[in-house]
């Protein structure tokens, strides 16, 4: 089986539970024998493209666009503050992912994925875009749901 997996953090780079569940489930997948690409967010420091551990992980680029968002967003996110730049990082990283996914991997280079999971809010927007533009069936993992975490 060929999977897409999306999640916002994935090693090196390290924030909770959720990073380290996907490297030890994609690398779980792999030896099972399933093709597994990963999409991840890059701080920036990152190779854009690795295979580790028998894992293709891509990491976009991210660009600031934070000094947009307050002229498109609703006044609750404007609240945010400083902490539009995560956003900014969040909304970015999905829509480079989603991209990428759909234009190079599948229309372009031909590759044909069996399912597409997205990991957590965080990861959502992409999973939405794939879903809208192909007909691969895309799961959304929820990780946590109390108050504050998702």
């Amino acid at each position: 089986m060929r999977i897409g997996f999306f999640v916002w953090e994935y090693p090196p780079r390290l924030v909770g539970g959720l990073g380290t569940y996907a490297e030890y489930i994609t690398r779980e997948f792999v030896e099972l024998g399933h093709d597994v690409t990963v999409f991840t967010l890059n701080p920036g420091n990152l190779k854009t493209r690795e295979i580790v551990k028998g894992v293709e992980v891509h990491r976009p680029l991210i660009a600031d666009a934070s000094n947009v968002f307050p002229f498109i967003v609703t006044e609750d996110l404007r609240r945010w503050g400083t902490n539009i730049r995560f956003f900014n990082d969040i909304f970015i990283y999905n829509i480079l992912s989603a991209t990428k996914f759909i234009n190079q991997l599948i229309r372009k280079d031909g590759i044909n994925y069996d399912v597409v999971c997205v990991h957590d809010w965080l990861s959502c927007i992409a999973g939405m875009t794939i879903k809208n533009e192909t007909k691969i069936p895309v799961v959304f993992h929820v990780h946590s749901t109390e108050w504050g975490r998702s």
